[in-house]
């Protein structure tokens, strides 16, 4: 049993005793002109207990259908982090990995799980760039940075890659996405390129 429930089963009792009270005062006519007054009030304020007992019974109820919601919300997040195709990493604002999806746990050679609290640094060889990309996303939240780094997985040889990094704006975190640097249009041309086929 919760305390809304034992709250409620004590206030029940309480009227119940209220009620034998009352009963009781009106065979005892001599006390009852000190007495009544107060049952009265005592009865008003054990009214006022039950419906706080019910609003509070009301939003507890309420919060366990937001856990509820908040808990499917975040399962539905980690999954869709992990379906995604692109290694994608989140850091706090000093490079250490918080979050990775599967994919960068394939490219760096280690599990997800074990990246977390690991600096980003470690699997990268131009440490000075990344670090760089890290102060311009510190110093300005709304831009995007992408630089070319070499990645070294554990126990694999060095990729060369493009970074590219986001301040989230509903989180501190930042977030990073790894590409072959192969690939024939980076992010940043990607997003101006709708804009100058426009003009």
């Amino acid at each position: 049993m919760n305390t809304i429930e034992s709250l409620s089963i004590r206030t029940t009792a309480a009227r119940i005793r209220l009620v034998e009270l009352e009963r009781r005062v009106e065979k005892a006519s001599a006390s009852g002109a000190v007495v009544k007054p107060a049952l009265k009030e005592l009865s008003a304020a054990i009214e006022e207990l039950q419906v706080a007992n019910e609003q509070l019974s009301q939003h507890v109820d309420e919060l366990a259908a937001s856990r509820h919601d908040v808990a499917a919300m975040t399962a539905r997040h980690e999954e869709f982090i992990d379906v995604l195709p692109l290694p994608c990493i989140w850091t706090d604002e000093h490079g250490a990995v918080d979050q990775a999806n599967e994919a960068t746990a394939a490219l760096l050679n280690v599990a997800a799980r074990r990246l977390g609290g690991k600096p980003l640094s470690l699997f990268v060889s131009d440490r000075s760039a990344f670090f760089d990309a890290i102060s311009q996303l510190r110093a300005d939240p709304n831009q995007t940075v992408e630089i070319a780094v070499q990645i070294r997985p554990r126990e694999r040889r060095p990729r060369q890659m493009r970074l590219t990094g986001h301040r989230l704006r509903h989180d501190q975190r930042l977030c990073w996405i790894l590409r072959d640097d192969s690939d024939a249009v980076p992010i940043l041309d990607a997003i101006a390129e709708p804009a100058s086929a426009v003009n």
